[in-house]
């Protein structure tokens, strides 16, 4: 088990549970690190065992992954359930979706572009054809592709200890000022290597330490070990003897949504909170090279959205790479996307054009509201995005046609 990655470790664990032969699950967000296709075989694997019988209980921020094999959703805020629905009849209108939305959690792209629009789902792709002739939404985010060189790594094989085959082979790589990297593929397809060897949280005789870096493991707990949230955000410009200790901090808990919480222990937060700790501790060290593995894992949709964009903001003359499953965000915030299958980086590119075209054996979905935009040659956007633009362009519509 040692030698296999946080998403293979995540499905073993179910695995063994299910072997139990129990007849209730009780799941705290079993599909948080697995890809796309993983999450998709296992939550299909809980649909028949609770067609079976079985009862499931799902704990998930990924709702639109959830959305398809879940019979019933309920919603809570603050120790406090706020609202249920029967998914089996949730559509355009439906309340819930619009206490999801003030909750900051993701409604699945096409339903939610159909609710803020008030049409039907049936009638999303005929409506954005029509708006895709109008221009883009948005202009897509360029690539960064003249920035300082900020670090190359080249690796001719890694291997782990106990391992049967190299975990990494023949991967260069160079970063560039400004760049924002997403590294993707399959559970197991060497991700987390990469950012080891990044980092130097691996050892490997054919690197060199890169300068000015800070990384934040899979696991934050790895990362945090101060008393409080404070003082976790305070340890590394004390340690630089940085002479502006306190706005620093201060920069970084607005940046990751943790102002309220830095009289806590770290160790009392919820998982996502504590994630969100460690990623400020981590840019309250002033990086110009930030490496994060899986830095959206309990994380609900508007605190990703906050996070990446807050990141963008404060690394705008640095690297940020990071290692993800999910296919929408990269997308979305990522200047450039590599492809990693078996060790090997296989495609590395532009997001739109790296994911447009993906092998079939690679396990990633693009979701479909994303995948209608690529299609119709609009730039990735979020359903608000869309909807926003799409009641703009009505609107312009409108007055045109009763100008004199």
């Amino acid at each position: 088990p040692r030698t296999l990655s946080g998403g293979q470790i995540q499905r073993l664990v179910i695995a063994a549970a299910l072997s139990a032969g129990a007849r209730t699950l009780v799941l705290d967000e079993p599909v948080a690190m697995l890809d796309p296709l993983g999450a998709r075989t296992l939550l299909k694997t809980l649909r028949r065992l609770a067609d079976d019988g079985v009862a499931v209980l799902l704990v998930e921020h990924r709702l639109p992954l959830c959305w398809p094999v879940a019979d019933r959703l309920i919603v809570m805020d603050r120790g406090r359930i706020v609202d249920r629905a029967d998914l089996t009849k949730v559509g355009p209108g439906h309340p819930v979706l619009g206490t999801l939305r003030r909750l900051g959690l993701r409604v699945p792209g096409v339903l939610d572009l159909a609710d803020r629009r008030g049409i039907k789902v049936a009638e999303v792709e005929a409506k954005l054809t029509r708006f895709a002739a109008l221009g883009p939404v948005h202009e897509p985010i360029a690539p960064a592709t003249h920035g300082e060189v900020l670090a190359q790594i080249q690796v001719p094989s890694f291997r782990y200890p106990g391992a049967s085959r190299d975990a990494l082979v023949e991967v260069e790589l160079t970063l560039l000022a400004g760049e924002r990297v997403a590294l993707l593929g399959a559970n197991g397809a060497g991700k987390s290597t990469l950012l080891g060897l990044l980092s130097g949280a691996l050892r490997c005789r054919a690197l060199r330490p890169v300068e000015d870096l800070v990384a934040v493991p899979q696991d934050p707990d790895l990362a945090l070990f101060c008393r409080t949230v404070a003082e976790e955000l305070a340890y590394g410009p004390s340690e630089r003897r940085d002479p502006s200790i306190a706005a620093q901090v201060k920069a970084a808990a607005q940046a990751l949504s943790v102002s309220e919480l830095l009289d806590r222990a770290p160790q009392a937060l919820s998982r996502g909170q504590r994630l969100r700790v460690a990623v400020a501790a981590a840019l309250s060290c002033d990086p110009r090279l930030l490496v994060l593995d899986e830095p959206t894992s309990g994380q609900d949709h508007q605190q990703v959205e906050s996070m990446l964009s807050s990141l963008a903001l404060a690394l705008r003359e640095g690297v940020l790479i990071f290692a993800t499953h999910d296919v929408d965000l990269a997308l979305r915030h990522a200047t450039r996307v590599l492809l990693l299958d078996q060790g090997r980086v296989i495609a590395d590119g532009p997001p739109a054009a790296v994911l447009a075209s993906l092998p079939r054996h690679i396990p990633l979905v693009l979701p479909t509201l994303s995948r209608l935009c690529l299609s119709l040659g609009i730039p990735p956007s979020t359903a608000a995005q869309l909807a926003a633009g799409m009641l703009a362009a009505d609107q312009l519509a409108a007055d045109q046609q009763v100008t004199p």
